[in-house]
């Protein structure tokens, strides 16, 4: 059976069905049959744009939130620092609050940054109630605390602004799944159909199977060097030609 695979991408699919579609109408003794493949050709086509869609719909998503999330990737490294400028690398307050350092906090995106992020708001407030912090003079304790909160709220309006920028994102690979199965599902079925097809073209054709898969080869396609030129298909492969009779054309490389 010279039908496309099922299995290559949704544009040269279609393609190859519509150089079966447009032969099989061209000739008036099968133009009947043209109709059952014009509809496969619509379904892939609408499929393969939904995919698309759906895809790019999901890039635009995951560009949304991995921007929201390095601004808050950002803030996080801002407040480690202005920590610092209170509280050595080893004292008992920065311990606590980045006791694998920031890049632990920052590294994750979507959920996984969600999660770090949610830590790190339960160990500013473990910090909070550091004895080493209760040891502090006013003044610099004072500081401290001034910075573990303001770092607290910054970290929770991060979260804040990243939940539902992962939520949309997760909605829209969902979807990108459910289209891209789609997709997939409705190449299968119109294989399924044109293979009926070319069953009613060789009864018509007078029981020739070379000479009805002769209308299923589309030659060259986009993967495999753009248009067909002139010259490109074998002189003498037509249905009517010596060869039609006896061994089939080749099928078109996939």
């Amino acid at each position: 059976m010279a039908l496309p695979d099922p299995r290559t991408n949704s544009e040269d699919f279609a393609d190859e069905l519509v150089y079966f579609s447009a032969r099989v109408a061209a000739n008036p003794k099968t133009a009947h049959l043209a109709a059952t493949l014009d509809e496969e050709i619509e379904a892939v086509d609408g499929a393969h744009e939904t995919n698309r869609d759906r895809r790019r719909d999901e890039i635009r998503s995951r560009a949304r939130r991995d921007f929201i999330d390095s601004e808050g990737d950002d803030e996080i490294a801002s407040f480690r620092k202005e920590l610092g400028g209170y509280a050595p690398h080893d004292h008992d307050v920065v311990r606590k609050t980045f006791p694998d350092g920031v890049r632990a906090v920052v590294a994750p995106t979507g959920v996984e940054q969600l999660k770090r992020l949610k830590d790190l708001v339960e160990r500013i407030e473990l910090a909070l109630r550091s004895p080493a912090l209760a040891a502090e003079p006013a003044k610099k304790k004072e500081k401290i605390e001034a910075v573990l909160t303001a770092g607290k709220e910054t970290a929770q309006g991060y979260a804040k602004r990243l939940g539902p920028a992962v939520e949309v994102w997760k909605a829209a690979l969902t979807e990108h799944g459910v289209a891209k199965d789609s997709d997939q599902a409705t190449r299968q079925l119109a294989y399924a159909r044109a293979g009926g097809v070319l069953g009613l073209l060789r009864e018509a054709l007078g029981g020739s199977r070379a000479a009805a898969d002769a209308y299923t080869h589309a030659g060259p396609t986009r993967r495999s060097g753009g248009d067909a030129e002139e010259g490109d298909l074998e002189a003498g492969s037509g249905p009517d030609s010596p060869s039609a009779a006896g061994s089939p054309p080749e099928e078109p490389a996939r």
